[in-house]
């Protein structure tokens, strides 16, 4: 992912502005009106600060309103906080949750799925072949360039090929029949996402092979036959990628890691 895009998503994110510049118009209201309600009491009251015989007498009690303002101030100054926590640092650059809007990554991830993407990791290392990774599809893929959810398959320098129905990555055949879970999976060797993944079937078409190159990963969905990805748009450029799916964390029946 790159800053680039992440300031994109920032200069987008408008109704946050909106936001935040109402609750610190509100905030400034509130500190203008209780520094006069402090000058005008200490107009008041001030000939009552000392005693007679010099000592010094207690201030007058705050009344109902000025406390309930005082109230109102600190919940306005932790609604700046929080604005400023989630969407500017947290949603931003660390994490943020997606909705599954399709059937493109069944049986990994089902319609009305909502997860939790992590934006950060890939700040410390590249994405790994396995992954479950969110990227702003190219404008070949969806003229909005909306955010698409797909597996990664191959890296740059990778070769991938789809002969028999059987998906290829540098000569080795992934798919596994009836796997360790009973299921049709595939098998990523080596790195944090190896594994096996569970897929909806096998592929029913044949491409490459296909070198793919530097900058670039190669993306499919797990509903192979299902899925407008990589085998329909071409290769993907890595800097598109906003992060990995982390967590399933609705409806309460799926909740889990996403594998």
């Amino acid at each position: 992912m790159s800053w680039a895009s992440t300031m994109n998503e920032l200069a987008n994110t408008w109704k946050i502005g909106l936001i935040f510049l109402a609750l610190v118009l509100l905030r400034l209201g509130l500190t203008s009106s209780a520094a006069i309600l402090d000058r005008t009491r200490a107009r008041l009251f001030g000939k009552f600060a000392g005693g007679s015989d010099g000592s010094e007498s207690a201030a007058p009690a705050r009344n109902p309103v000025e406390q309930v303002q005082r109230s109102v101030l600190e919940f306005v100054d932790s609604g700046i906080i929080a604005v400023v926590l989630v969407f500017i640092i947290v949603r931003p650059f660390v994490i943020q949750a997606f909705y599954i809007p399709s059937g493109s990554m069944i049986p990994t991830l089902l319609v009305n799925d909502k997860i939790l993407v992590n934006k950060f990791i890939y700040r410390f290392h590249p994405p790994e072949r396995g992954d479950v990774v969110v990227f702003k599809a190219p404008p070949m893929a969806d003229e909005e360039q909306k955010d698409f959810i797909k597996r990664l398959v191959a890296l740059p320098g990778d070769t991938v090929e789809v002969r028999h129905e059987t998906m290829i990555v540098n000569g080795k055949p992934l798919t596994i029949e009836n796997g360790p879970r009973g299921l049709m999976e595939e098998l990523y060797p080596g790195g944090p996402g190896s594994g096996q993944h569970r897929i909806a079937e096998r592929p029913d078409y044949e491409m490459g092979p296909i070198l793919i190159e530097p900058g670039k990963v190669y993306v499919l969905g797990d509903n192979r036959n299902d899925s407008k990805d990589s085998h329909y748009w071409g290769q993907l450029d890595q800097s598109r990628i906003r992060g990995k799916a982390m967590v399933i964390f609705w409806p309460p029946t799926r909740i889990g890691l996403v594998r």
